[in-house]
């Protein structure tokens, strides 16, 4: 038997967005399948395949942004369908010291780092990623501060503009605070 090297010595084509090629209804079908972290990975790959995850409509359940929590650490809890799963993305700063190691908490600002899209801050480039790309039945603002004696809307809708990009604002239906649900809508 003889062996020929020269067909071995051809390197493989890179089939990197191999999915991309496959017919339109086994694309939505397979990327509706995907868990939320592999349809959120897919989606950062380039611009046609971050379109193709917002037209398949992946069910997600809801999405709630933890702002100024006990703990000192934003962050973002999502809710799937599925499976009932909770993802949570920490948002903390970077500068922050104290910070509790749970290895079920993703890093926010890696997740940030694969977005291409040009933005300053990383927590506005990954809300506003997050709520393009995954159709959310309820989207929630849940703030952990104290509000006595204070107007709800003048005090927290400036802090919440340098949060949430212009496009981002109209996707947020209802706050939740320490005092219970509060009619939420940016000015």
């Amino acid at each position: 038997m003889i062996f020929s090297f020269k067909e071995m010595d051809e390197t493989p084509k890179s089939r990197k967005f191999g999915l991309l090629k496959f017919p339109f209804a086994l694309r939505e079908e397979v990327i509706r399948n995907m868990e939320f972290m592999d349809a959120f990975h897919f989606s950062t790959l380039s611009k046609r395949s971050k379109r193709l995850v917002h037209n398949a409509k992946l069910r997600t359940h809801s999405i709630t942004f933890c702002l100024n929590t006990f703990v000192a650490n934003d962050k973002i809890i999502v809710e799937t369908i599925k499976d009932g799963k909770c993802v949570m993305i920490s948002l903390a700063d970077p500068r922050e010291s104290f910070k509790r190691k749970n290895p079920d908490v993703i890093d926010g600002r890696k997740l940030a780092n694969l977005i291409n899209e040009p933005s300053d801050d990383y927590k506005k480039k990954l809300s506003a990623h997050l709520l393009f790309i995954f159709h959310f039945k309820e989207t929630k603002l849940h703030i952990e501060k104290a509000v006595s004696n204070v107007h709800f809307e003048r005090n927290y809708t400036e802090p919440l503009t340098d949060f949430f990009s212009v496009g981002c604002q109209k996707n947020v239906r209802f706050c939740i605070n320490r005092l219970g649900f509060t009619a939420f809508h940016f000015i």
